[in-house]
């Protein structure tokens, strides 16, 4: 028991210490720009869906109940104003089509920088020359990240609208109320937290330039999407209840999906440093890791090791 607690600890310990040393910050506040361009618009497409099926009414209020519950109050009626405000300056078909392209767009702009980010965890060398298919495949990976993350919102959106009509069904014939409750406590995070497993799975083995096997993912993509589950409620319980946003006035709203977006990000970079960890330790890179080490050094890498910078030819003393 006390050898599986000191392993558990050594692995989370390299695994905060790799993070650490990650570009974590400019990571998230990159993921922060990107997504004003991109979150409203998946919003507006996630409601034209579940609106075609249920009524916008029914849509708009469970959609917002949704966000409510996982992303606290402060973000999601941020981001219920923000709606509010793009469905007054355009069309349903216009904002369809801009929201569309915003979306393909901030997806674009954000793998490029989850990109960076996941090959500096992984020490993989971002300048190295790369052929068609890698560019195309870079694409249709962040096309995949794109249906992903709005599988997520629609998943829960509808299912939390089907629960719903569900109950109000189930009061008027009388029956079936703990079956409608269980599901709304039980079922709907559970789908939920499977998706953000998959999610997560496909980005930390698809996004870096490094090769990895899916039996490296496993572990991290599991822990990652127990944290973000209960780490996106808890930040913006956080938010709801800090007084420092008020002096952005008008900007504020802004501001408050910015800082959700990067705080949560960080739980995402600390996943791609558990995945490269793991790898190296228990996984399909770990007898590379220990051949690395194992390897001789040359006297130039040990004297700069000890401190001594990079060693310099010097004449010898005569005699």
């Amino acid at each position: 028991m006390t050898s599986i607690l000191k392993t558990i600890f050594l692995f989370f310990r390299a695994s905060i210490k790799r993070y650490s040393t990650s570009d974590g910050s400019r990571m998230g506040a990159a993921f922060a720009f990107y997504s004003i361009f991109s979150i409203v618009p998946l919003i507006i497409i996630t409601l034209a869906v579940v609106s075609a099926i249920f009524g916008y009414r029914v849509a708009e209020e469970q959609t917002f109940n949704t966000m409510k519950e996982q992303m606290g109050p402060a973000v999601a009626e941020t981001l219920q104003k923000l709606v509010a405000n793009s469905r007054k300056t355009a069309e349903s078909i216009t904002a369809t089509i801009i929201g569309t392209t915003l979306v393909l767009w901030g997806a674009s702009k954000f793998f490029i920088e989850l990109r960076k980010g996941m090959n500096d965890i992984w020490h993989v060398d971002e300048n190295v020359k790369r052929g068609f298919r890698s560019l195309v495949k870079d694409r249709m990976v962040a096309l995949g990240l794109t249906f992903l993350g709005g599988a997520v919102m629609l998943t829960s959106v509808a299912l939390s609208t089907v629960v719903q009509v569900a109950r109000r069904m189930a009061e008027q014939v009388g029956a079936g109320g703990w079956a409608i409750d269980l599901a709304a406590t039980k079922g709907v995070p559970l789908v939920t937290l499977v998706i953000l497993f998959v999610l997560f799975a496909f980005m930390f083995k698809m996004v870096p330039a490094a090769k990895i096997r899916w039996c490296d993912v496993w572990l991290a993509a599991i822990v990652t999407a127990l944290l973000f589950t209960v780490g996106k409620f808890v930040i913006g319980l956080y938010l709801a209840r800090t007084t420092k946003l008020s002096v952005y006035g008008a900007a504020g709203s802004l501001v408050v999906i910015m800082m959700w977006v990067y705080y949560t990000s960080q739980i995402v970079i600390f996943g791609s440093a558990m995945t490269a960890v793991y790898s190296e330790r228990y996984g399909s890179r770990k007898h590379d890791a220990l051949k690395e080490k194992m390897q001789p050094q040359a006297p130039d890498q040990l004297y700069r090791k000890a401190g001594g910078g990079r060693r310099k030819n010097r004449p010898v003393p005569p005699g």
